[in-house]
């Protein structure tokens, strides 16, 4: 058989792409897109040059801004078609989180140790502290001793020094001994002992949402809305308008009280009338 022989030369081209420089700015927070990338420059090709992030469309944008972590590829064109690919990869940084732990239930008086638990120590972050109902903080400790008086929420904000926050909070629920004293008798005539009906409680009730006297037909007798407790002259005196009930007599009472945490107690029952 014939054998033909020849020799081809490939030569490299010099003006093509063979590198990207670029500057980053790497990601503040965990997950956080605030990453930036700016290409400065292009070693070979010929000009202009094209640029694109991640397959977007080729632009003379240069600067990407809003950049998340991860891998990313940038990619550059330049006036003869000729294109350069560059792998990027943005760290994330550690996620900055903390626990408080669980929802509480203390008596009335208890005091309560809250230890936080944060992801990368209380040594490299600031803890502000803040309650609600609000009234109590503790800025940067590193643990808190409360003893709340009604139910309260503590919150624990977690902050490390490129400012990446966490939140958690606790509900410390205080079951109260909340003491009511409604009488069942009154005795009108102005002697100084029994003359009015009135709600007396303790610290723990705010507010006398509502009070209602009814005869044994239904008819209301009195009533008043938004009082507090333990002033007798809130109270009703055992009539009705001017004129006194007939007595002996039994009338009914509906009672809406508040507590201090805002929940509201119901009481019902009756009251006898003596002169």
């Amino acid at each position: 058989g014939c054998v033909n022989t020849d020799q081809i030369v490939v030569n490299k081209d010099d003006k093509a792409i063979d590198g990207i420089n670029i500057e980053l700015d790497s990601i503040s927070c965990y997950n956080k897109g605030d990453g930036e990338v700016r290409i400065i420059g292009v070693t070979g090709g010929t000009p202009d040059f094209k640029y694109s992030l991640d397959g977007s469309n080729y632009t003379a944008q240069s600067t990407y801004s809003n950049v998340g972590p991860g891998n990313h590829v940038i990619r550059v064109e330049d006036v003869n078609g000729c294109k350069y690919d560059l792998p990027v990869y943005l760290d994330n940084p550690k996620e900055v989180w903390v626990e408080l732990g669980n929802n509480k239930v203390i008596a009335e008086g208890d005091v309560v140790t809250i230890t936080p638990d944060v992801s990368i120590g209380v040594n490299g972050v600031t803890i502000d502290w803040t309650s609600n109902p609000p009234g109590s903080n503790c800025a940067g400790c590193d643990e808190w001793t409360v003893r709340p008086g009604i139910t309260t929420t503590y919150i624990a904000t977690v902050r490390d020094k490129n400012g990446c926050t966490a939140v958690d909070s606790m509900e410390i629920r205080v079951k109260s001994i909340i003491r009511v004293f409604i009488p069942n008798v009154i005795s009108p005539n102005n002697d100084g002992i029994n003359d009015v009906f009135y709600v007396q409680t303790d610290q723990n009730i705010v507010n006398v949402k509502s009070m209602t006297i009814y005869n044994r037909w239904g008819d209301v007798q009195y009533s008043v809305k938004d009082i507090p407790p333990n002033v007798e002259s809130h109270g009703w005196n055992g009539r009705f308008g001017e004129q006194r009930a007939n007595t002996p007599a039994v009338f009914v009472y509906y009672i809406v009280l508040v507590t201090r945490d805002g929940r509201e107690i119901t009481y019902k029952g009756d009251v006898t009338v003596l002169r």
